[in-house]
């Protein structure tokens, strides 16, 4: 919806954007070439998953052991989740309505899913 003023949900983002529009923007943006100092981008891929969990939060992004890094998001029924991962040079993004806004964990679980869906269907295994 492009007059939705997102400016009450601050950490929205206040972006209108479109699924390959975050795709690019992601690899970009961990590949040091979107205009933010790279010492900045260290500091947000700085994190190290722990033995029994799939992912830990950065400076801003989440490392995902399967996916790389990237980020989730959402708005009026909708989510998203952006990932780039670098060893395979893949990136991936899902949009989505939400099912059931009762169960935010389990609608961010299924997209987990959904990016391991999407990079199956682009010839990458998980590691």
């Amino acid at each position: 919806v492009e007059n939705r003023n997102m400016s009450g949900g601050v950490a929205n983002g206040n972006i209108i954007s479109t699924p390959a529009d975050l795709t690019q923007w992601i690899k970009l943006l961990i590949t040091g070439k979107a205009g933010i100092a790279q010492q900045y981008v260290a500091m947000m891929m700085d994190c190290t998953i722990p033995e029994k969990s799939e992912f830990c939060y950065g400076l801003g992004l989440y490392k995902y052991r399967l996916f790389g890094y990237g980020h989730t998001g959402g708005t009026d029924g909708f989510l998203s989740f952006m990932t780039y991962d670098p060893d395979h040079d893949v990136s991936t993004t899902v949009f989505f309505t939400l099912y059931n806004g009762n169960d935010i964990i389990g609608e961010f679980t299924r997209s987990y899913f959904m990016v391991l869906d999407a990079k199956a269907l682009l010839g990458f295994t998980s590691d």
